[in-house]
């Protein structure tokens, strides 16, 4: 990923060129064909960014993997002395 760049002050963003990534994830891998599904997403996300008119950038996919298991190491997920993760009450 490219880092942020300190632009000068006053500067505008050319929204007259946008860029758009999709992520589309899923944390169980589903054999049914239920919207949550990798491929509805990316449809519904490739739709959107056609629409708007978008430059379509690429796709970032994240299937079959927990965001509280410990091998992922999710931002922003709490975890108890032990290294198991804690659900928010």
């Amino acid at each position: 990923m490219t880092p942020l760049r300190q632009r000068a002050p006053g500067w505008r963003p050319n929204l007259d060129s946008v860029h758009a990534v999709s992520y589309i994830r899923q944390s169980k891998r589903r054999e049914d064909d239920s919207q949550a599904s990798p491929e509805a997403q990316r449809e519904k996300c490739e739709a959107l960014i056609t629409a708007k008119g978008w430059d379509n950038s690429g796709i970032s996919a994240d299937v079959g993997r927990s965001g509280l298991g410990p091998e992922r190491g999710a931002p922003g997920v709490r975890r108890d002395d032990d290294g198991r993760p804690v659900r928010a009450r």
